[in-house]
């Protein structure tokens, strides 16, 4: 589902997160360090703080949701750009390892963005 946080005098979207089971095909592509059943696992879509409300942990918040949310499954994965230095600055905080970098078409013909696969497992 899509996730979001408010902020409580305007009720203006600030930051929001989709969380499923659903992952792209290019997670295929992937050697993860566990076999894990795809319906075991979260995969987080598109993480996104509005610009005017980066650096207050709201992010952070969100991942740890995640997380919270996996406890009932194996873990997470997620990708991102390899030039998202503040996201994987946050993922890495979180006890997320890189597993492996894909590029060229990942997400979509023509793509030739570089992009970093994440793990982090409950157990």
């Amino acid at each position: 589902g899509l996730y979001g946080l408010f902020e409580q005098q305007t009720g203006q979207l600030v930051a929001s997160a989709a969380y499923d089971n659903c992952f792209d095909s290019c997670y295929q592509q992937v050697s993860w360090s566990r076999t894990v059943e795809q319906d075991k696992l979260l995969c987080v879509h598109t993480l996104a703080v509005h610009p005017d409300w980066q650096g207050l942990g709201l992010g952070r918040r969100l991942m740890r949701f995640a997380q919270q949310q996996a406890r009932k499954m194996e873990g997470v994965r997620i990708d991102t750009g390899v030039g998202n230095l503040p996201g994987l600055h946050l993922y890495h905080q979180l006890g997320f390892t890189d597993v492996q970098t894909l590029q060229q078409d990942v997400h979509y013909e023509g793509d030739r963005t570089e992009y970093q696969f994440l793990e982090w497992y409950c157990r």
